[in-house]
């Protein structure tokens, strides 16, 4: 009788172990799912970030040409008028 409630008690711990180990995996696997789908937002988040930085690269870059066209417009243009404007008091005083 005691063998055999050594039997029974010996195979209660492996069950109850086993029971524990598939618990324990289980709750593994969950936190490596919840950690896959943090990933994948994660990078899908990277990604959009990544879009929104060339935008706004060239963007930027696309104000800049604006500025400097308009800057070499203003010079053109102011030259352009001081050179016209020496011209017409020249001619003015000479005649």
């Amino acid at each position: 009788m005691r063998q055999a409630d050594a039997r029974e008690a010996k195979r209660l711990a492996r069950e109850e172990q086993e029971r524990r180990i598939r618990h324990q995996q289980i709750r593994m696997k969950g936190k490596e799912d919840q950690l896959q789908r943090r990933r994948q937002e994660l990078a899908a988040r990277e990604a959009a970030l990544k879009q929104q930085e060339e935008e706004f690269q060239a963007r930027q870059a696309q104000l800049l040409k604006q500025e400097e066209e308009l800057n070499r417009k203003k010079r053109q243009d102011g030259e352009g008028s001081s050179k016209q404007g020496r011209k017409e008091k020249f001619i003015r005083y000479t005649q």
